[in-house]
């Protein structure tokens, strides 16, 4: 069971560590576009921080004061 993906009485398609390195190397990938995904909606002048503040003045301008709950716009 521990090498069940090599194909039985036959040599592997593919070398198992080249496997072991292509499967590595994805996920440090798809850590890092984790990250920077991240960092783009959620960090400093993100994407949520741009439309609470978007939310915010809009409500600020509606209700002519700043209301503490800002998913509060009418």
């Amino acid at each position: 069971m521990k090498l069940s993906w090599l194909p039985s009485d036959a040599p592997p398609l593919s070398d198992p560590a080249r496997v072991a390195i292509l499967a590595f190397v994805a996920i440090v990938v798809i850590v890092v576009l984790a990250l920077l995904a991240y960092g783009r909606l959620w960090g400093e002048r993100g994407w949520v921080e741009r439309k609470v503040a978007f939310h915010r003045a809009a409500s600020h301008t509606e209700a002519g004061h700043v209301s503490g709950d800002i998913f509060h716009s009418r």
